[in-house]
């Protein structure tokens, strides 16, 4: 085997300036392909980020049985601490986001607006980087203070420290009316958060509303955002008469915008693939034509059919494992700057679709890309080297003489 790689590797350098150039475009080739990887990755990995910021979802998500079929308030989870301790204790378990959500009018003078209304641990929303609050302070003074958007306070002619009036319904049904200090105001790259939202303590809308201990959803998040099957049971254990269910389930729509984004991407993939595989026959064929002579002379003395088949199969797969490592290197340098520093655009577009106005391009480099990259450009090599192979093993050696 020593010696049919040897002779192999002696039949590319024969023609240098031709095995550099075709080593040349198979790395490049390998680098857009090792760099696509990373960033369909990067990018998929920050449009659920930004979705699930922008919806106040988990990537596990906890609902009453009928809360997906009748948004209530009065399907919501009673809350049960010996739970939330249990959920704390799983490792991967990284934050833990308790909602009770529902609508109401809030009414400044004459400026009335329908809003939603979010009852949440605001320390762990301002953790997450849901909003950042610019204009006053937190934790609030009273239990009667509330967060508002900028763009909202903007709306109702609204500042820190003044007065509104905030109208919604109770668990009973009545109706529940008070005024609310506004604590402060935030700032999200959710406009749909910061033009129709008001974030205020849970415990102070649990008893604004009467919903004593009651949560509309518990959200989890993990230290991946892509939680496996085994973490959802864990948790169906502790919640064994509530719905769990994923990020993909919850949200069907992300998920298929997800997949619709990976089907353009890999059609850049296929593409590359062909691409290599073109490349390289090109250059095998005509390296293995030129060689007909050559091979039907070894054939006359006794070299196998196999043993041709071998050696250009391997100059194939010569340049594919070199293409392979030179371009996971250059794909390596290329995707690290974005690493780094992701290219930030603001489009409304993207708002429309995921909730968030900034969009953001960056790569998410996992071993497996190394891994993939050098295994499909090996693949590709060897489809590409098998037909000039069986092409020229095929040849009697008396007709691969006469060969000009």
């Amino acid at each position: 085997m020593k010696l049919l790689f040897s002779l192999a590797f002696r039949n590319l350098l024969k023609h240098r300036a031709r095995f550099i150039f075709t080593l040349i475009a198979v790395s490049l080739c390998g680098m857009f392909f090792f760099t696509n990887l990373t960033i369909i990755e990067g990018s998929h990995y920050t449009m659920l980020e930004d979705g699930l910021k922008s919806f106040g979802k988990g990537v596990i998500n906890i609902y009453h049985k009928d809360y997906k079929e009748n948004p209530g308030i009065r399907n919501t989870i009673t809350l049960d601490k010996e739970k939330i301790e249990e959920l704390r204790k799983i490792k991967r378990v990284k934050r833990i986001i308790l909602k009770l959500a529902t609508a109401g009018l809030v009414s400044k003078d004459e400026n009335t607006l329908g809003v939603g209304i979010e009852g949440v641990n605001v320390p762990e929303i301002l953790k997450m980087g849901r909003i950042k609050i610019i204009e006053g302070n937190y934790p609030f003074k009273d239990s009667f203070s509330i967060l508002i958007g900028k763009k909202l306070s903007e709306l109702m002619g609204v500042k820190t420290h003044d007065t509104v009036l905030i109208l919604t319904q109770d668990y009973y049904g009545s109706l529940s009316v008070d005024f609310f200090k506004v604590g402060g105001v935030f700032v999200s790259s959710s406009p749909q958060l910061e033009k129709f939202t008001l974030i205020m303590d849970l415990k102070s809308l649990q008893n604004f509303i009467l919903a004593h201990d009651m949560m509309s959803e518990i959200g989890i998040f993990t230290e991946e955002l892509y939680a496996g099957e085994d973490l959802i049971k864990d948790i169906k254990a502790i919640f064994n008469d509530a719905q769990v269910l994923s990020w993909k389930e919850d949200m069907p729509d992300l998920k298929q915008l997800l997949e619709l984004d990976s089907g353009g991407a890999w059609v850049v993939i296929y593409m590359l693939g062909f691409l290599v595989i073109l490349i390289i026959f090109t250059t095998i064929f005509m390296n293995a034509t030129e060689r007909t002579r050559e091979y039907g002379v070894m054939m006359s003395i006794g070299a196998k059919s196999f043993h041709i088949r071998v050696i250009v199969i391997l100059e194939g797969i010569i340049i594919g494992i070199l293409g392979g490592i030179i371009g996971v290197i250059l794909g390596f340098a290329l995707s690290f700057p974005f690493y780094l520093k992701p290219l930030i655009f603001k489009t409304e577009m993207y708002a429309e679709f995921i909730g968030y106005s900034e969009f953001r391009i960056m790569s998410r480099i996992l071993f497996s890309h190394f891994v993939y990259t050098f295994l499909a450009l090996s693949i590709f090599s060897l489809i590409a080297s098998f037909f000039p192979a069986r092409r020229i093993s095929r040849l009697k050696p008396a007709e691969a003489l006469r060969h000009v």
